[in-house]
């Protein structure tokens, strides 16, 4: 159907007021009911079936006549749309939206800025841009974490290689994330030695620190030797 002011604002069936959805075009009650579902409903004397849709054969969400819709599966609905507005009317609209916010950031002019910790001037096509780089940022984060009721912390030693660092919180007792990992890989060996004691190698007898309770033998190479001892053993027995 074709109007000279676009389709109607709402239709009035029994009774009852449907008004046009700004998004989908369908129309629906107060309740939310939508008229192409209670018309198909009505005239075929049922409830949709779990995983369909009732389809508008001309594609006119004004013509909910009972000769104009159909019943299809909703994997069948979603092909069908797509055949000619590929991957739906919402994606297109939300591509098209995408696309005017990338053609507009990209053609904004780019301004000049002072990095708030360190003074380096910087641009930016951003508008509240106050940092040259992430770690002027973090330092910044830190600074204003020790501004929010804690004193400013004194320098302190790694408590692994004994580097003297500023912490960033009064937690912090390693320089950086290497420290950190290899002292809890030694706090892991010493809970191993702890347990196990410390055990000598099955194959050459030398003491060795287990890196966890399977481990039988100090190295590779052990290994492999007591592995041939055994296959030995088996054949000559």
């Amino acid at each position: 159907m074709e109007f000279a002011y676009g389709p109607p604002a709402w239709i009035e069936w029994e009774g009852v007021r449907f008004y046009r959805r700004s998004k989908s075009g369908h129309y629906a009650d107060r309740t939310g009911c939508l008229l192409h579902v209670a018309v198909w409903e009505r005239a075929h004397k049922r409830r949709i079936p779990d995983g369909h849709a009732v389809h508008h054969k001309d594609e006119d969400k004004v013509n909910n006549g009972a000769g104009n819709l159909e019943l299809l599966t909703k994997a069948e609905h979603t092909r069908h749309h797509n055949l000619t507005e590929p991957r739906g009317i919402a994606v297109l609209a939300t591509a098209e939206r995408s696309g005017i916010s990338r053609n507009s950031w990209a053609n904004r002019p780019e301004r000049d800025f002072a990095c708030n910790v360190c003074g380096t001037s910087f641009k930016s096509k951003g508008q509240r841009a106050m940092y040259c780089s992430p770690n002027c940022r973090a330092a910044a984060f830190r600074a204003d974490h020790r501004k929010r009721g804690q004193d400013a912390l004194a320098d302190r030693q790694c408590e692994w290689c004994g580097d003297s660092f500023t912490p960033p919180d009064r937690r912090t007792v390693y320089c950086g994330p290497a420290c950190r990992q290899r002292a809890g890989d030694g706090a892991k060996r010493a809970r191993n030695r702890a347990r196990l004691g410390i055990p000598a190698c099955a194959a050459c007898g030398n003491l060795f620190t287990p890196k966890d309770g399977r481990q039988r033998f100090c190295s590779g190479l052990c290994r492999q030797r007591h592995a041939r001892r055994e296959a030995r053993a088996r054949w000559a027995g």
